[in-house]
């Protein structure tokens, strides 16, 4: 039996090790293009991940919109059901984090008014990746 124990502590020990991602599904940062194109002043993300060892590296992307810059770093995350999702933090936002046009502010005025709790502030805090996503 303590063999058995054993052995099935080994296999868990050794499952992160056979987890990895296709090419195409590694992690790379956004094009301040694709950041501009979404609401987003590139100039306006505080700690931006660089390539620079052991968070990120860089590397060749696979779409037009990401940058050479991979990350190494990642966290994960599960939701209701217990699947994991795993991600990295690319940044945060500082006060000038959105650009003044419909795509960085997508509230109207008149509806900010109405319903000052999804107004933005300096001190929002705000996760890059899930307003790139839409979510």
């Amino acid at each position: 039996m303590k063999f058995l124990q054993s052995l099935f502590a080994l296999a868990l020990a050794a499952a992160p090790l056979l987890a990895s991602a296709e090419p195409q599904n590694r992690i790379y940062d956004f094009t301040d293009t694709y950041y501009r194109q979404n609401g987003i002043e590139p100039a306006g993300i505080d700690g931006r991940r660089e390539a620079v060892l052991p968070l990120a590296t860089a590397d060749v992307p696979f779409f037009n919109y990401q940058r050479n810059v991979r990350m190494l770093l990642t966290l994960p995350a599960y939701d209701h059901s217990g699947h994991a999702y795993y991600f990295t933090v690319l940044g945060g936002l500082k006060a000038n984090g959105f650009t003044n046009d419909a795509a960085g502010n997508p509230i109207p005025k008149r509806k900010r008014a109405l319903r000052p709790h999804t107004a933005r502030t300096c001190d929002d805090s705000v996760d890059i990746a899930s307003r790139l996503s839409g979510h």
